[in-house]
């Protein structure tokens, strides 16, 4: 009886730890290239805002103004559209999508 206890023991010490680090998967996530090989929002990058006018485009990633040409974390701002926004470098193409956040358009000066 002690034995099988041991074995037990022993297989419970080594099965734990592989549940217990198990990395759990959100089954409502969509896949990363859902639309080819784009990478959607990767936690890497968060888009706060953007900010379009009829001469200048601004994209607030990680809390910094970027427009197009700038660059963020080795990667560069390609595009700005009114909901999502564009970046390209090492990591391939990645788009950033502005979930849940208005979308501010300034209207023209009218002086």
């Amino acid at each position: 009886m002690k034995t099988i206890s041991t074995i037990l023991v022993l297989f419970a010490s080594i099965l734990c730890p592989q549940l217990i680090y198990a990395e759990l998967r959100d089954p409502t996530r969509p896949p990363a290239n859902i639309h080819g090989e784009t990478i959607m929002s990767p936690s890497l990058f968060i888009l706060n805002a953007i900010v379009v006018a009829r001469d200048r485009r601004i994209a607030v990633i990680n809390g910094l103004n970027k427009t197009i040409g700038d660059e963020i974390l080795g990667e560069h701002v390609t595009d700005i559209h009114e909901d999502t926004v564009q970046l390209e470098g090492p990591s391939g193409k990645i788009t950033l999508f502005l979930f849940g956040k208005s979308i501010k358009q300034l209207l023209p000066n009218h002086t």
